[in-house]
């Protein structure tokens, strides 16, 4: 299952895995991301809400709600 939601998030466009990347996987606060990438904190709100949705759209497919695949 590890590596469908891997998969999964490698899928999206770069923008997007990277931004939820560095949220889910590193654990950055969005200030912190916004920083990182040298954007506007609403981009990476932006960002993470529709690589979310993305993902939940993948994640149907099985029966899991992207916040299931995220305690995992």
């Amino acid at each position: 299952l590890r590596s469908t939601i891997d998969n999964a998030l490698q899928s999206l466009p770069e923008d997007i895995s990277v931004t939820l990347s560095l949220r889910e996987y590193d654990g950055l606060s969005y200030e912190e991301i916004a920083d990182v990438l040298k954007c506007p904190i609403g981009t990476v709100r932006s960002r993470i809400h529709k690589g979310r949705e993305m993902l939940d759209q993948t994640f149907s497919k099985y029966d899991m709600s992207n916040f299931e695949a995220r305690k995992l």
